[in-house]
């Protein structure tokens, strides 16, 4: 380990300077216009749904450009999560859930992409958020993933691939079988301020960076769990997340990169030293406190 590299993560990361530096935009995105009505159906029966402007155009590029100003300073895309405005679509976008799971948490289970147009880039490998069937007590989904693309995504910019349930041979019998079956898979190339939204136990990937990429994958992605779900303990819920304060979202973060880390080849060991530093750290603040 580097000391010298994790003070400078240290200074980077915990100055509020250098997030107010972003410009990132601030309070509603008054001009989103989140377009869902078939959420419930299609969450049901296929596993998979979208929500179109979620995200207004102005508010999506904007996003876009702190996401990309963040990769710069060689910090992963998840430290997005430090600005109010990765925050603020949950309060369009929980309504549109809740009518498809009934009331819902917000886990502390995110991450956030920025995938540059080079050869060889490419999202997450296929795999299921949950290998056991998730199901509330009435029967409707108990855990579900939404992705939510910042910039355009195509083909070319290693778009989502989702396997709908009436195409998933695994579903819901064998959702640990390997290989995954993946021929049934839907690509889905969406506008900036899409969001797609997917059952936990279905098989999902970001695709590859193809020849004719013309910008960076910018996205980033929340967990909603159905109040009524017994099981599931892996995450924690977020009590009020208007309500995170500039600590509490380091901790998160860290949080986050020890878990999903692996998943981003750029990431530095720097960043995860400082990660599992201030994870050490609060964990030794609980020791002394109890």
């Amino acid at each position: 380990m580097s000391l010298s590299a994790m003070r400078e993560v240290f200074a980077l990361v915990e100055s509020k300077t250098t997030w107010n530096a972003l410009g990132a935009p601030q309070g509603a995105d008054l001009d989103a216009e989140p377009r869902g009505a078939h959420l419930p159906e299609a969450l049901g029966r296929e596993g998979v749904a979208l929500v179109e402007g979620l995200l207004s155009p102005g508010r999506a590029a904007s996003m876009h450009a702190c996401i990309t100003a963040i990769s710069a300073q060689g910090l992963p895309a998840i430290f997005a999560y430090m600005l109010d405005a990765f925050w603020e679509p949950l309060d369009r976008l929980v309504p549109l859930v809740e009518a498809a799971l009934g009331p819902v948490d917000v886990l502390a289970d995110l991450w956030g992409w920025h995938i540059a147009p080079e050869p060889g880039r490419a999202g997450w490998p296929p795999h299921r958020g949950v290998y056991d069937l998730v199901r509330g007590d009435d029967g409707r989904p108990g855990l579900v993933n939404v992705w939510i693309a910042s910039s355009s995504v195509t083909r070319a910019t290693a778009c989502m691939h989702v396997v709908p349930f009436a195409r998933d041979p695994g579903y819901p019998d064998a959702l640990s079988r390997r290989p995954f079956e993946t021929e049934g898979a839907v690509a889905y190339e969406v506008p900036a301020g899409t969001a797609l939204l997917w059952d936990a136990n279905s098989i999902h990937w970001g695709g590859p960076v193809l020849p004719g990429a013309t910008h960076a994958r910018t996205s980033f992605s929340y967990t909603l769990r159905a109040k009524s779900l017994r099981t599931m303990d892996d995450f924690e819920s977020i009590e009020d997340f208007r309500a995170l304060g500039h600590i509490a979202r380091l901790d998160l973060i860290a949080d986050q990169l020890l878990r999903y880390g692996h998943m981003d080849p750029d990431l530095s060991d720097a960043v995860v030293d400082w990660a599992r530093t201030l994870v050490g750290l609060r964990k030794s603040r609980r020791v002394k406190m109890g």
